[in-house]
């Protein structure tokens, strides 16, 4: 039996969105939902689903499910019967009851009273993805497809605090984008993009009012209050870093200049601290050991992105030409001259401008100005594209990996 995986992705939009809904605290002792709760408890198998189950639930079952506690919470909330007789069914023919009944649960009085919100996010889809399988580009599309459906037709139409959100690579965006007659409209207008970085970042004004400042504050203060520690209530970076390079030079942004001005950089970058082998506030060395780790881990997400595009040994040969550029900042000339030479079987042009589009390379003027993609301010009246006639520059996460790996 062959699935729709658009209809298989609506049913886990509508199954996870109502056990967000059935096992919250504040309905927990409504008996009215006990029935909706056994169905959702007894089918959990057909709701968490593991992409590497779906082929084996499908081959074991056609995929159907135990309705029977379904059918009589259906009967009773509604006072209508499911068509189906048996006590299993085919997934796909639940749908338009389960669309009748998140309607009704999350447009009714308790609910507007509870002010509750649902938001169900899918994430980490470029794992495994490659843009030379065909089935593994058609299922994402259809996992969108069905998400603009569910939030326009269902969720949208009908006014309810809901939302189904995909969280997709921007590279990955651009390759579907111009694949599928429909994938172009569907990015442009069912879609945004996710920008941590702020003009105020280089215009000296106070580093406390950028966003991703506030963020890790926020973080920084939760830990410290966990285990009992002062902190700054006005700054609680000072409790984390020692500012070393004093009032010239801030801690936060020197670091912060290593990633790609990304809330999870810095959550990865001082994970380690979590094995309590330091101290605090972070000295210089310790700050430099944690960046240094953080950098080995940004190369390894790095070639897993690259993975979706280009085979391992062309993911290699992409970072050898990477090395060979680090040292000092090549001209465009001279950089596309490295990588003809150190990758034979990609193209010079182009992967330098995927590079760039994943801010891996930047630009650099004549008067030592860098423009990287990840720090394109959403006011740019333009996106940022490699400039030809400027310095080609190796983020600096990435050189940092590459000089002590011994690419370079």
């Amino acid at each position: 039996m062959d699935v729709d995986s658009e209809a298989l992705f609506k049913w886990l939009i509508y199954t996870n969105i109502l056990k967000l809904f059935a096992f919250n605290e504040a309905i927990s002792s409504n008996k009215d939902y006990e029935l909706l709760r056994q169905f959702l408890k007894k089918n959990s198998g057909y709701i968490d689903i593991k992409e590497y189950e779906i082929k084996e639930l499908v081959k074991k079952h056609g995929f159907e499910v135990n309705i029977e506690q379904f059918r009589r919470f259906f009967r009773g909330k509604f006072n209508k019967q499911i068509e189906e007789k048996s006590s299993r069914a085919p997934f796909y023919k639940l749908l338009p009851n389960l669309e009748e009944i998140i309607v009704s649960v999350l447009s009714s009085d308790e609910e507007k009273r509870n002010d509750n919100s649902y938001v169900l996010f899918f994430d980490d889809l470029d794992i495994d993805f490659s843009v030379n399988d065909k089935l593994s580009c058609d299922s994402l599309v259809n996992l969108i497809r069905a998400c603009r459906h569910v939030n326009n037709e269902i969720f949208g139409k009908n006014d309810l605090n809901a939302k189904s959100v995909v969280l997709i690579r921007d590279d990955i965006e651009s390759f579907l984008s111009s694949r599928y007659a429909d994938t172009a409209k569907l990015f442009s207008s069912y879609s945004t993009k996710i920008n941590w970085y702020q003009d105020d970042y280089v215009r000296g004004q106070n580093e406390n009012e950028l966003n991703i400042k506030k963020f890790i504050n926020k973080r920084i203060a939760y830990a410290f209050n966990i285990v009992g520690w002062p902190v700054n209530s006005v700054d609680p970076w000072e409790n984390l870093v020692n500012d070393y390079y004093g009032d010239d030079k801030s801690s936060f942004k020197m670091i912060l200049n290593n990633t790609l001005f990304r809330p999870r950089d810095l959550l990865l970058l001082f994970k380690p601290i979590e094995n309590g082998a330091y101290t605090f506030p972070l000295s210089k060395n310790e700050v430099k050991t944690l960046i240094n780790s953080y950098a080995e881990e940004l190369a390894k997400e790095l070639k897993n992105e690259l993975s979706s595009f280009y085979s391992p040994t062309q993911v290699e040969t992409i970072f050898n030409a990477l090395g060979k550029s680090c040292h000092g900042y090549k001209s465009y000339t001279d950089a596309i001259a490295i990588f003809k030479e150190q990758c034979k079987e990609v193209s010079p042009q182009e992967i330098t401008e995927f590079l760039f589009d994943r801010s891996v390379i930047g630009n650099m003027n004549a008067n030592g100005w860098f423009t990287i993609k990840c720090r394109e301010p959403i006011s740019s009246p333009e996106p940022y594209r490699l400039n030809k006639d400027q310095s080609i520059a190796v983020q600096y996460g990435i050189r940092r990996y590459l000089l002590h790996k011994g690419y370079a």
